[in-house]
């Protein structure tokens, strides 16, 4: 009974750690695509364009909807696509096309286990993970160089880089003998790497927001087991956990630093996918009427659209709506309104939640902090629609004031 309390008050403690809701409006929709069932990996240039590998190669679609399979029809298993719109696909070759996805060619031969990971500076640097290590090419040497050797006891899984120009590069290893495996860094394109405090952990995905904010989804720990999500705000010297207890397929944050993240149900407490929009310091569950709760691969589109593939058949899901840029962002109680649609193009309905004899609205470009319009209504059945039509296509922050002097803020997207 003695050595029952101190059991208990920990899963207790690890229980408030992490209180998730369910954010009922992210429904699913699977994403037809022709020939094939399966997706193995996801990216998008900056029109919107989207590439998939599947296993009859590479596809590309610019509405989503219509998919137009491309040359490269080998087996592959990952794609990134860099900051030119130059699309890299990695198998046991690497493959490059310059004309987004239309002519391929083969520049770098990787026997051994496949490229799990791919990461580029411009075109002129490219960086690749696998099982055998890092690989690095320099345009200026034209060469490659194998910059140090695992012996198949770790696998490189994922890229990420700041503003700054530093890398980080996430792995499992799988032995302890040549490397505990977790985070490295490199503040020298590449060139060099030191281990960045989060030694032993299983890391399987990487991502920075725009602060330079550094998210690290872990599958376990090679001693005591401890999975989740950590953050660092200081370029990977120190970290803290943001999210607990279950193991991170993959992560991602869109452009306005809202994060999700898909698990693997393999372990307690199970999978699903769960979305923050306060810097991981809450979360939500949207994996709802997804049927599995046991996710692989999850990607933001440009629009913030949220891609996801279901471990074992590689099926491939997107969000129906845009997740989830109407979360409020400065609320005082007593008033609550819903915006709808969200992104808007035309008419953007606002529902408000209470009785509120006179309301003023106000509208404010998000990135210059431009109040773009103000509105006094008096609502009518608690409905009020505002003509958005001339608004440029963008974030904005909707605010309305009540005549008690309350006020509720939003974030909405203008198409």
């Amino acid at each position: 009974m003695k050595n029952l309390f101190p059991f208990l008050f920990f899963m207790l403690l690890i229980a408030i750690m992490n209180v998730y809701t369910t954010v009922a409006q992210v429904v699913w929709e699977p994403v037809n695509l022709p020939d094939s069932t399966k997706t193995y990996s996801i990216d998008f240039d900056s029109t919107g364009r989207c590439y998939i590998i599947t296993e009859y190669g590479v596809y590309f679609s610019d509405d989503r909807i219509n998919w137009q399979q491309t040359s490269l029809t080998k087996p592959l298993g990952t794609l990134y696509v860099n900051e030119n719109n130059t699309v890299y696909a990695g198998g046991y070759e690497l493959w490059r096309s310059f004309d987004r996805g239309i002519t391929w060619d083969s520049i770098f031969y990787y026997p051994w286990s496949g490229i799990s990971s791919i990461i580029t500076l411009g075109d002129s640097v490219i960086l690749l993970g696998g099982m055998r290590g890092l690989f690095r090419y320099s345009e200026s040497t034209g060469e490659w160089t194998h910059l140090f050797d695992t012996y198949n006891v770790e696998i490189f899984y994922d890229f990420a880089r700041n503003s700054e120009g530093t890398l980080f590069c996430g792995s499992i290893a799988f032995q302890t003998t040549f490397s505990p495996g977790g985070i490295r860094r490199s503040f020298d394109n590449g060139l060099t790497w030191e281990m960045s405090n989060l030694d032993y952990y299983f890391v399987s995905s990487l991502a920075i927001n725009s602060n330079d904010e550094l998210y690290a989804g872990a599958r376990g720990q090679y001693y005591t087991g401890e999975s989740g999500v950590f953050k660092s705000d200081d370029g990977g010297d120190t970290w803290y956990k943001v999210f607990n207890s279950r193991l991170i397929s993959k992560l991602d944050i869109n452009q306005y630093d809202e994060i999700s993240i898909g698990c693997d149900d393999q372990g307690p407490p199970g999978g699903g996918i769960f979305y923050s929009s306060d810097n991981g310091f809450s979360w939500n569950e949207i994996t709802n009427n997804l049927y599995t709760d046991n996710i692989r691969l999850l990607k933001y589109s440009p629009e913030s659209y949220l891609f996801v593939t279901t471990r074992f058949d590689d099926s491939l899901f997107r969000s129906q709506t845009v997740v989830d840029i109407g979360n409020s962002v400065d609320n005082v109680s007593g008033i609550y309104a819903a915006l709808f649609p969200n992104p808007a193009t035309d008419i953007l309905t606002i529902s408000i939640d209470n009785n509120v004899e006179l309301c003023v609205l106000k509208i404010t470009n998000l990135a210059s902090g431009k109040q773009i319009v103000k509105d006094v209504f008096y609502p009518e059945g608690k409905i009020i629609k505002e003509d958005v039509s001339s608004l440029a296509a963008g974030v904005y922050l909707l605010s309305i004031t009540n005549d008690k002097g309350q006020t509720l803020v939003r974030k909405f997207i203008k198409y």
